[in-house]
């Protein structure tokens, strides 16, 4: 099982723009980027991610994958940092995850 999970995000041969917002966003989250173990992971073209997660070349599109590896949710619109950290606190994984940070401190 994965440490962390992936913030997958396409787009940045075509739709820079929207990638450099998404990534400013995100960027001004470390805290919370670190304390969900969120690693984010900009996609090239020619990535066989694109095949993977069905993502045609030339698209913006963010996608979370979760601990399990499994895909929790994807996007074709910017993901502001406090929907991306409801998405996963929401996630039973975490849950166990925060509940085992108040026990141990």
């Amino acid at each position: 099982m994965a440490r962390e999970r992936k913030l997958l995000i396409f787009g940045s041969d075509v739709q820079e723009q929207l990638v450099q917002d998404q990534l400013s966003m995100l960027n001004k989250e470390t805290i919370g980027l670190q304390d969900r173990a969120i690693k984010i992971m900009l996609i090239k073209k020619d990535d066989l991610l694109h095949k993977k997660y069905a993502v045609k070349e030339g698209i913006f599109m963010v996608v979370l994958i979760g601990k399990d590896g499994s895909e929790k949710f994807r996007t074709v619109e910017l993901l502001l940092p406090q929907k991306l950290f409801a998405i996963i606190d929401a996630m039973p994984m975490r849950q166990a995850e925060m509940k085992n940070n108040r026990q141990s401190k």
